[in-house]
C-alpha cells in the first residue's frame, strides 16, 4: 500500500485534535482535510497558525548562527525530512537540531552574540545544552556533539558522520545534510532514546528517508552502527503499520495498538516501553544492565532536586500514571519553567564551561 494512503486512513481513525498532534499528524490532517472539502478545527487552525510562524522565522534564526559561527553545521531531522513530505510545511517543528563539534563553545559564542538561554533541561538530565532561542523568534537552537541516541548504545562520532554530509541541505546558508541512510538510523535511534515507538510521525520520517536509500544501504550502517537490532524492529513495524504489509517480527502488537488505533500513550505504557527498549535492542545480560540503569536514573533525584522532592514528584507521577503522557509533560515542563533554581542550574552549567 502507499504510505499517504495509509496515513490518510490511520488519520481518521484519531478521536481527537490532541491524538493527531500526539502523533505528530495535526497539520497532515488538516491540509487532507481541507483538501476534500472537510472543515478544520479551530484549534488545529491555530496549531497551524504556530507552524507557519516558525517556518517564516528559522531561515532567520539560521542566519544570525552563521553570523556568530562559521564552523560545520549539521542538520538533524528537521527540514530535510520535511522535504520528503508531500509539502514540507506538513512536517512539524519546534527547533532546530544542529550537529556541531563543540557544543559548549558554540553554545558560548552564540549567547555571546545575543542569542537567549532558555531555562529547562540541563546537559546533566537531558542529551543536548539547553535550548537557545533569538528574541522575538519562537524558534529553538538545540546543539549537540553527537546524535540523540539510546543511552545504553554508543551513538556515531561528529567526524564520522561529518565525512560523509553533503552541502544539500534544505536549509541552506552553509548547514550540511546526512544522507538519506544515515537520517534512517538517527531517526531511528532518537526515537528510541527515551520512549520508543510512540509517534506515528516518528515512524513516518524513518520511513520517507530508508526509502530515499539506497537498497540495503540502511541495514548495512544500521550494523555498522550497532544498532541493527532496533532497526530490524522499527524496520517491520513500519512496513507492518504504514505500509500494511504482512511481515515477521517488530514490536510487538500490544505495544503498537496505539500507533495502529491513533490513540495517545498513557504515562504508565510510556515508562513500560522505555524499560523495555534494552531487551529489544540488546541480548541477555547487558539488556539486565541497561534495563536496571533506566529504572535507576527514574529513581534518583536529579537536576539538584532532593530525595524529599524526588519522593513527592515519584508519588505525584504514580497518582497520574493513567493520563495521557503529553498532558503530564506539559505541566513537567511548565513546572520546570517556574522554578527559582532552573535558571541558578542554567547559569551554574555556563560557568562551568567558561571555567
Amino acid at each position: 500500500m502507499d504510505l499517504w494512503s495509509r496515513v490518510d486512513e490511520l488519520v481518521e481513525r484519531a478521536r481527537t485534535v490532541s491524538d493527531l498532534h500526539a502523533h505528530r499528524l495535526h497539520l497532515y490532517a488538516a491540509w487532507r482535510w481541507r483538501s476534500i472539502g472537510r472543515s478544520v478545527p479551530a484549534d488545529l487552525l491555530e496549531l497551524e497558525r504556530g507552524a507557519k510562524v516558525f517556518r517564516l522565522a528559522a531561515p532567520a534564526v539560521v542566519r544570525r548562527v552563521r553570523e556568530a559561527y562559521d564552523g560545520p553545521l549539521i542538520l538533524l531531522k528537521g527540514a530535510d525530512v520535511a522535504a520528503k513530505y508531500p509539502r514540507p510545511e506538513l512536517r512539524p517543528s519546534i527547533d532546530l537540531d544542529l550537529l556541531v563539534p563543540d557544543p559548549e563553545q558554540t553554545q558560548d559564542t552564540l549567547i555571546a552574540a545575543g542569542f537567549n538561554e532558555l531555562l529547562g533541561p540541563t546537559p546533566e538530565v537531558h542529551h543536548h545544552l539547553p535550548c537557545l532561542e533569538w528574541p522575538g523568534m519562537l524558534v529553538h537552537v538545540e546543539l549537540h556533539s553527537t546524535p540523540s541516541w539510546p543511552t545504553w548504545l554508543s551513538p556515531p562520532s561528529f567526524d564520522e558522520l561529518s565525512e560523509s554530509a553533503t552541502d544539500a541541505s534544505a536549509l541552506g546558508q552553509g548547514v550540511l545534510a546526512l544522507p538519506p541512510a544515515q537520517q534512517a538510523v538517527v531517526l531511528t535511534a532518537h526515537m528510541w532514546r527515551e520512549v520508543p515507538l510512540t509517534r506515528l510521525g516518528h515512524l513516518i520520517d524513518v520511513v520517507l528517508m530508508a526509502q530515499a536509500a539506497g537498497p540495503g544501504e540502511t541495514e548495512s550502517l544500521a550494523r555498522h552502527w550497532g544498532i541493527d537490532r532496533l532497526w530490524r524492529v522499527t524496520d517491520a513495524t513500519a512496513r507492518r503499520v504504514l505500509l500494511a504489509e504482512h511481515v515477521d517480527g517488530g514490536a510487538p502488537r500490544i505495544w503498537t495498538k496505539g500507533l495502529e488505533s491513533m490513540r495517545e500513550r498513557t504515562v504508565i505504557e510510556s515508562k513500560v516501553a522505555e524499560l523495555a527498549g534494552p531487551f529489544i535492542g540488546l541480548s541477555g545480560p547487558k539488556a539486565l544492565v541497561a534495563a536496571a540503569r533506566i529504572a535507576g536514573s527514574e529513581l534518583r533525584p536529579s537536576g539538584g532536586e532532593t530525595w524529599r522532592e524526588k519522593a513527592r514528584r515519584t508519588l505525584g507521577a504514580l497518582r497520574q500514571a493513567f493520563r495521557l503522557r503529553s498532558a503530564r509533560d506539559r505541566e513537567l515542563e511548565a513546572a520546570s519553567q517556574r522554578r527559582p533554581d532552573s535558571a541558578e542550574r542554567s547559569l551554574e552549567s555556563r560557568t562551568a564551561r567558561e571555567g
